[in-house]
């Protein structure tokens, strides 16, 4: 599924071109860390918690920092804001992956995502989030057991 889920995304960045090049693999292709934190908040906004929970857990097995995490999380949702709220006030697909900061690609594989989350549900995950990092700072409880937690509250709504 990753290398199908990579040849999708290399399609949809060079369009009509007929070749893929070295540098179009560079430019699209992530290391399967971030390509998971897509998947966590897919499955996050689907309301989906064993996949959001299994995603989650992959990353640990994986050895990923949780301040890592926490910081693509943040990140994925921000850009998520952005888009919508670029989105909601008139700006076409293109304007608002700019606004984001997202390439045209990226914005055209993300505007379901942005569509399906309400800019108050983008906001309350970021501060969802904020909590989490808190807690991964100050608390004596495992890292795992703290994300969990703040993701069984994301699916919350």
């Amino acid at each position: 599924p990753l290398l199908w889920t990579e040849i999708c995304k290399l399609s949809d960045y060079v369009g009509e071109r007929k070749a893929i090049t070295i540098d179009d693999v560079h430019e699209v292709c992530t290391d399967i860390r971030e390509h998971d934190i897509f998947g966590v908040v897919d499955a996050i906004t689907s309301k989906n918690a064993g996949r959001a929970l299994g995603e989650l857990r992959k990353l640990f097995e994986q050895q990923v920092a949780p301040l890592q995490i926490l910081s693509l999380l943040a990140n994925q949702y921000r850009r998520l804001l952005m888009f919508r709220s670029a989105s909601d006030q008139g700006a076409t697909l293109e304007e608002a992956g700019q606004a984001a900061g997202m390439m045209p690609w990226l914005a055209r594989k993300q505007a379901p995502l942005a569509k399906r989350i309400p800019v108050v549900h983008s906001m309350r995950a970021l501060a969802i989030l904020k909590q989490a990092d808190h807690d991964l700072k100050t608390l004596r409880t495992p890292d795992q057991l703290v994300f969990e937690g703040h993701v069984l509250r994301l699916l919350q709504r």
